[in-house]
């Protein structure tokens, strides 16, 4: 019955984990892809209308000057925490130095052994601790109670780290195609579809314009109300 269970176990894991595996492949290269087009992108902007982007810059510039950096506050101690952050990480480094002298390329040639090894490297890298504990129960498992055991761990491992490559992966398209650039880019497209791309370049040139027109009233308006506030207090201080 136990048996049983595990083989259920390991077959719901196997299936996720391919489904997991299917959908990085697919983030991956839809990241790779959006990154490319809207560098590409920024690129021919620059290179097509850089005079203006320069333009807005420095006027942005002066109508928004960076404001100096506040200097940054030591947080409150959280002994508790820092003293579990370090617990862990001892434990992590433990667990790390154990599968190393078991499953290093070097010290066995089974298989299963190397590529536990292997995912103990990544999960090491991104401080996983509970991938590392799945990695170490499976070398114990290994020897207690046949490879079967050992590979259901191994699986469980890989999981909890292809879960958070998707995850992590996941964000990071979100933030490519929620950045300025790629609306930018977005926009360009729609705008090619609809009109052209000759149409499009000149309604491109006429927003930059405009964007400029409008800074340039945003900055004189200041300055005309500027002027006026200093020769008002000169007034009334005589």
């Amino acid at each position: 019955m136990k048996a049983l269970a595990i083989r259920e176990v390991d077959a719901r894991d196997l299936a996720e984990l391919r489904a997991l595996a299917e959908e990085e492949a697919r983030l991956k290269t839809a990241v790779d892809s959006d990154m490319h087009a809207a560098t590409a992108h920024i690129a021919w902007v620059k290179s097509t209308f850089g005079e203006l982007m320069e333009e807005i810059e420095a006027l942005n510039n002066e109508l928004n000057p960076p404001k100096p950096k506040e200097p940054t506050r030591e947080p409150p101690p959280m002994d508790g925490v820092i003293k579990r952050i370090h617990e862990r990480q001892a434990e992590l480094k433990a667990l790390y130095k154990r599968l190393r002298q078991r499953c290093h390329p070097d010290k066995t040639d089974d298989t299963d052994l190397n590529e536990t090894y292997h995912l103990a490297e990544e999960a090491y890298e991104r401080g996983d601790i509970d991938a590392m504990r799945a990695l170490s129960r499976s070398i114990g498992a290994s020897r207690s109670h046949g490879r079967g055991t050992s590979r259901a761990d191994r699986v469980r491992a890989k999981l909890i780290l292809v879960r958070e490559r998707v995850i992590e992966l996941r964000g990071t398209l979100g933030s490519v195609r929620g950045s300025v650039a790629y609306q930018e880019l977005e926009g360009w497209r729609a705008a090619v579809k609809r009109f052209g791309k000759v149409k499009a370049e000149e309604l491109y040139k006429r927003k930059l314009t405009e964007v400029i027109s409008a800074q340039k009233q945003q900055l004189a308006v200041r300055k005309h109300r500027t002027t006026t506030q200093t020769t008002t207090f000169t007034t009334w201080s005589r």
